[in-house]
C-alpha cells in the first residue's frame, strides 16, 4: 500500500514535470513569427532574384534588410501585447497582427522614401514580401490561437494559483481568473489564514486545501507558482504575517486590495524611490505614446497629400453652392479639456451657422446646404482636420471632439453623463471607435451619449496600434453606408 502510494506520488510529479512552460510557449511563438517574416522575405527574394540582382543594393543588402526588419517587427509585437497568452478569437487576432505589420511596412516605406533609399531596393520585391508575410501571419495566427485553446483544454500548460483567504472576494477573484481565458491559469484552491477561528465562509469545503499552519507544505504538494492574497490595506498585519511565511518559497505573491469587480485600477510603482500604488495611469503613455505620435506624423501628411485633389473639388463645390467662406472654424474641447479651433468644410448657410454648437444638426435640417448634406453623409467635411493633426491638436484616431456648448436633454454633455470628461485624457480624433460602431449623428438622448462614451473609454483603455489601423480601415467603408450621418 505504501509502495503504491509512493509510486502514485512519483508518477504525479513526473507528469507535472511534463507540463509545458508558458515562457517556452511565448518564445516558440516569437521564433515562429520571426521565421515567417524572414522566410517570406527570403522566399520572395528568390522569386524576384533577377530584379533584386539588378537593383543598386544587391542581394546581400536585401537579405540584411529582411533579417533586421524581422527582428524589429517581433520586438514591436512583443511590446504591443501581441504575444499575450490569451485564447482570443482567431479572426480578431489575425486582424490585429496584419494591421500592425501593414502599418510597420508603410512606416518603413515612408522612411525609405524620405532618406532616398527606395531607389536602392527593389519595389516589386518589397510589395510581394509585405503581401506574402501578411498571408503567412494570418494563417499562423489562426493556427496558434487554436493551439493555445487545445493546450488549455488538454491542461498541458499550467500556472497554478492559490488564493488566500477563503471568503467571498476570493471566490470573485477565482471567477475573474477563469473568465480571463489566460493560458494555463488554474486556481488550485483556497487557504484559510485564520485557523482555529470560527469564520463564516461561502467557499465550498472541498475547495479549501488547508490553512496557514501548513502553508509551505500545501504549496509544495500542489506545486503552486503564484499566491494571490485578497485583503484590504487595513489588514496590513495579516498581509505581513503571510509574507513572512512565504519568504521561504519561490512563488510569486500578488495582492488584490479590493473586490475584483471594482472599476478602480491598482498598480504598484516607484516614485522618487518610494513604493506607491497607482490608482490611475496616464493612457497611451511611454512607448505607446511614441508609436501613436509616429502614426500621426507619418500618415497625416500622406493622407493630406493624397486628398489634395478631393479637397480642391470640395472647396470649389462649397463656394459655388452658397455664399460664404469655404471653411467653418469652431471651438472644440481637446486634450486635457483645452479648447482648440477645429477646421471643417462649411456645410450650412452662413446666416444659420451655429458657432457655439448649442443646436445639433438633425435629419433634413433646413440649415444644411445641398453640398453640405453630401459632405455630412460621407464625413468629408472633417477632412480639413488633418491640418489640426499636423498642428498637434488632434490625432487621426480618438474620441470625436465636441463643442463646449453642446447639450443633450437640456443639459451640457459633462452634466448629463458622469465620467464624460474622462474622454479628454487622450487627443481627440478625426474618427473613432464609437463612430465606426455606428454611434454617429445627432445625440438627442443621454443614452446615446452614454454609448458613445462607453466606446470612447474602451478605446482609451485598450489602445493598440492595430486597433487604430482597424478603425482607419473601417472608416473608409462607413461614409458610404451609414444612415445616422446627416
Amino acid at each position: 500500500m505504501l509502495a503504491t502510494a509512493s509510486l502514485a506520488k512519483f508518477g504525479t510529479r513526473q507528469a507535472a514535470r511534463r507540463d509545458i512552460s508558458r515562457g517556452l510557449v511565448l518564445v516558440a511563438w516569437m521564433l515562429l513569427d520571426g521565421a515567417i517574416l524572414a522566410g517570406a522575405g527570403l522566399l520572395t527574394l528568390w522569386f524576384q532574384k533577377q530584379t533584386v540582382a539588378a537593383s543598386p543594393a544587391g542581394p546581400v543588402s536585401h537579405c540584411a534588410a529582411v533579417l533586421l526588419t524581422s527582428v524589429a517587427v517581433v520586438g514591436i509585437y512583443k511590446h504591443t501585447g501581441a504575444y499575450h497568452l490569451v485564447c482570443r478569437p482567431p479572426k480578431d487576432d489575425a486582424k490585429r497582427t496584419i494591421a500592425t505589420w501593414v502599418l510597420i511596412a508603410a512606416g518603413l516605406t515612408a522612411v525609405a522614401i524620405a532618406l532616398g533609399l527606395d531607389r536602392h531596393f527593389s519595389g516589386p520585391w518589397a510589395g510581394l514580401w509585405v503581401s506574402v508575410t501578411a498571408a503567412g501571419l494570418a494563417i499562423e495566427r489562426c493556427l496558434v490561437v487554436r493551439c493555445l485553446v487545445r493546450l488549455n483544454e488538454k491542461k498541458l500548460v499550467r500556472h497554478r494559483v492559490m488564493v488566500i483567504p477563503a471568503d467571498r472576494n476570493a471566490l470573485l477573484v477565482e471567477q475573474r481568473l477563469k473568465e480571463s481565458g489566460e493560458l494555463g491559469l488554474e486556481v488550485t484552491g483556497f487557504v484559510d489564514d485564520r485557523p482555529g477561528e470560527a469564520m463564516a465562509t461561502c467557499v465550498p469545503p472541498e475547495r479549501i486545501i488547508g490553512d496557514t499552519r501548513n502553508l509551505l507544505q500545501i504549496i509544495r504538494d500542489n506545486e503552486v507558482e503564484e499566491v494571490v492574497i485578497v485583503m484590504p490595506w487595513t489588514a496590513a498585519a495579516r498581509i505581513e504575517r503571510l509574507l513572512m511565511l512565504l519568504t521561504e518559497t519561490a512563488v510569486r505573491v500578488s495582492l488584490v486590495t479590493g473586490p475584483p469587480t471594482s472599476s478602480i485600477q491598482r498598480r504598484v510603482a516607484a516614485l522618487g524611490g518610494i513604493s506607491v500604488v497607482r490608482l490611475s495611469d496616464r493612457p497611451i503613455a511611454g512607448l505607446a505614446r511614441v508609436i501613436k505620435t509616429l502614426e500621426d506624423t507619418i500618415l497625416a501628411p500622406l493622407i493630406l497629400l493624397l486628398a489634395v485633389p478631393l479637397l480642391s473639388v470640395i472647396a470649389v463645390a462649397v463656394k459655388l453652392d452658397s455664399p460664404g467662406p469655404v471653411l467653418f472654424c469652431q471651438s472644440r474641447v481637446g486634450f486635457n479639456g483645452r479648447p482648440f479651433t477645429a477646421l471643417k468644410f462649411r456645410t450650412m448657410y452662413v446666416a444659420a451657422t451655429d458657432v457655439a454648437g448649442k443646436r445639433q444638426a438633425i435629419r433634413n435640417d433646413p440649415r444644411v446646404t445641398r453640398v453640405g448634406a453630401w459632405l455630412r453623409k460621407t464625413s468629408f467635411d472633417e477632412l480639413p482636420q488633418l491640418v489640426n493633426v499636423l498642428r498637434g491638436e488632434m490625432s487621426l484616431v480618438g474620441p470625436r471632439p465636441h463643442a463646449p456648448g453642446t447639450t443633450v436633454e437640456g443639459r451640457l454633455f459633462h452634466e448629463a453623463v458622469s465620467r464624460y470628461a474622462a474622454r479628454h485624457r487622450v487627443m481627440p480624433g478625426i474618427t473613432g471607435w464609437a463612430q465606426v460602431n455606428g454611434w454617429r449623428g445627432e445625440t438627442d438622448r443621454a443614452v446615446k451619449l452614454e454609448e458613445r462614451l462607453r466606446h470612447d473609454l474602451y478605446y482609451i483603455e485598450h489602445w493598440t496600434l492595430s486597433l487604430d489601423i482597424i478603425i482607419l480601415a473601417r472608416t473608409l467603408l462607413v461614409p458610404f453606408r451609414h444612415c445616422n450621418a446627416y
